[in-house]
């Protein structure tokens, strides 16, 4: 029964504190809201005009009519449910949501201005939804669910206006059933394939009378005709689904129309060992496992939802397998969606950084060792291509794979792309690659080169994130790059190479860092690394912290160098480290053995630098 009122002009303003019912609620301009993790439900009319703020998966349920006209909304994954039983008007003026569910079956819900959203979803075969939108507007969904009935098609959709058109763009699954559409033009989208459904006339870019190619195979064979439905080996004009527990192998080189891994209730897992290229999009769904190990191309959007999983085969002798994507729309890791090369590098006793007695792999950073030598750093730290190197010894496990991806794009990580060392045992291998390239970088998530931790600790592996839109910037991405050595109950591994860098920028005047998150050890980074392009780092700024150790073995070349925190070290190890900029402070962290750092002298004049 309670009525909400949080005026404007405020210095501080509500955050929950346990989840809420609420008859009605007001928030005027200027004023918020915090979910704080916290679920909101709404039973009468809600009068958004202020900011309402989630943090996590908060739950937002409006029972009758909602307004956000003039608001904001931070959405995070959030979800909006439209629970009334009743004619309801809902007007999300044009806001970017993260997911809407549609759960109202007792009277018409009408959107009386677009949105943007994650996913858009209603699902009943009983019931009957009836959705009406705004003549003109746009809705924005990135993934659309609407299971119908498709004997009744109880699911509508339809004009605030007959005859006028309203405007869906989807752009990346679409799983359509069961529904009755009119006036709806998609054209600015994907094809929309509504199988069991009603053509009720003015539809753009909807196809009422195709199927999917459906895998019903009894063996593991994807280019055998009667392992589909409707029979045929898929081809460029195919649209695929697999979501049907099996195990299938790719192993001609294929171009596909469309994708679609998993959703069902059990495994689906596609093994590709050929090339492939896909015109539209790959989305791999929950209890999709997607194992790219040769290079794939994909003409519109790579998608990861919940629950689905990208790897390549590992572990492995020879660099045969990485995940090598290029991507000319958006690359997607949902929140529990993964790219998961966690020990599919090189094997145990396997790789240029694999010790020679025993010990834990190298790679960015130096893994540590029980006997004889260490491994070496090895690989570029710009454009790292390599998997991650195995340890050797007792109990011995490999290193990490390597996730290359070109996308014209943008990239949202809400999950994880994670390359890391084995974690388990005792000399486990070092962290693999990561090299992304893209337009923007989005999300929360986690993008991790972890050497393996176990009784040694495997060297931290090689991340390159370089980012080309013209106003690019890292500020855009609240998740978390990890490339720190391993923990080990014995000893720790050195930190690997982070290197970032936006257009702005300009080539090679990105920022590397060497960041061990507080492992602390005294096994450091190798400078120059072994194989690594002469002087690819001459330009970039250094920045060493949290226990990390930057160590010259020959002299070396850098941009700039600052030693972040009081456990971060410079080693010069009697080489000579050539800064091309002016002298300044290193400290905190401390400089240590014989050698020189030269600085580019200071200039009175003026000093061009062309990029």
């Amino acid at each position: 029964s309670d009525i909400v009122v949080i005026p404007g002009n405020l210095t501080v303003y509500p955050e929950f504190d346990a989840s809420r019912v609420l008859y009605q609620l007001n928030i005027h301009e200027g004023a918020s809201l915090s979910l704080n993790t916290y679920d909101l439900t709404v039973t009468d009319e809600a009068i958004i005009s202020g900011h309402i703020i989630a943090s996590a998966r908060e739950k937002i349920s409006f029972m009758d009519n909602v307004n956000f006209e003039g608001a904001s909304f931070t959405p995070v994954f959030s979800h909006i449910n439209i629970d009334g039983t009743e004619d309801q008007l809902i007007n999300l003026a044009n806001l970017s949501v993260y997911y809407i569910n549609i759960n109202n079956t007792g009277g018409t819900v009408r959107f009386v201005d677009g949105f943007n959203a994650a996913e858009f979803r209603t699902e009943t075969t009983t019931a009957n939804v009836n959705m009406k939108f705004k003549e003109g507007a746009t809705y924005k969904v990135r993934n659309l669910y609407l299971h119908g009935s498709g004997a009744t098609q109880n699911i509508a959709l339809s004009s605030l206006l007959p005859g006028s058109k309203w405007n869906f763009n989807i752009s990346g699954h679409r799983s359509v059933r069961g529904v009755d559409v009119s006036d709806c033009d998609a054209s600015t989208g994907l094809l929309i394939i509504a199988s069991g459904s009603k053509d009720s006339g003015g539809n753009i870019n909807w196809d009422f009378s195709q199927d999917l190619k459906v895998w019903i195979g009894s063996n593991n064979n994807f280019h055998t005709a009667n392992n589909w439905s409707p029979s045929g080996v898929p081809d460029a004009s195919s649209r695929i689904l697999i979501d049907t527990p099996a195990s299938i192998i790719i192993n001609q080189e294929l171009e596909l129309r469309d994708l679609v891994l998993g959703g069902g209730a059990g495994t689906s897992t596609l093994v590709v060992n050929k090339e492939i290229s896909v015109k539209e999009n790959i989305v791999v769904l929950n209890n999709g496992i997607l194992q790219l190990n040769k290079p794939t191309v994909v003409e519109n959007d790579f998608y990861v939802q919940d629950g689905g999983l990208v790897n390549h085969a590992g572990p492995q002798q020879t660099e045969a397998n990485k995940v090598d994507l290029t991507i000319l729309g958006d690359l997607v890791v949902d929140k529990d969606g993964s790219i998961d090369l966690t020990g599919s590098g090189f094997s145990n006793t396997y790789g240029p950084g694999c010790p020679t007695v025993d010990g834990s792999g190298s790679y960015g950073g130096l893994g540590s060792k029980g006997g004889g030598d260490y491994g070496v750093c090895y690989g570029s730290v710009i454009a790292p291509v390599n998997i991650g190197s195995g340890g050797r010894g007792n109990t011995a496990k490999p290193g990490g794979g390597a996730f290359l991806a070109k996308v014209t794009g943008s990239a949202t990580v809400d999950g994880k792309i994670m390359v890391d060392g084995t974690h388990e045992m005792n000399r486990p291998g070092s962290g693999g690659s990561i090299n992304l390239i893209t337009s923007y970088l989005y999300g929360y998530g986690m993008i991790s080169s972890m050497g393996g931790s176990g009784y040694t600790g495997g060297g931290g592996g090689r991340i390159a994130i370089l980012l080309s839109g013209v106003d690019s910037s890292f500020s855009d991405f609240y998740g978390t790059f990890r490339a720190c050595g391993g923990i080990g109950s014995y000893s720790r591994g050195g930190a690997g190479t982070i290197y970032l860098e936006t257009h702005g920028d300009g080539a090679g005047f990105g920022k590397v860092i060497i960041d061990n998150y507080n492992i602390n050890g005294e096994l450091p980074t190798l400078f120059p690394p072994s194989d690594a392009p002469e002087d690819e780092t001459i330009n970039a700024v250094f920045h060493v912290s949290n226990g990390a150790v930057m160590s010259l073995t020959q002299d070396y070349a850098v941009g700039d160098i600052w030693l972040a925190s009081e456990n971060a070290y410079l080693d010069l190890n009697g080489k000579t480290l050539r800064v091309d900029a002016e002298e300044h402070d290193l400290p905190p962290g401390s400089v240590r053995g014989d050698g020189e750092i030269l600085w580019r002298q200071s200039s009175t004049g003026t000093i061009f630098k062309i990029k």
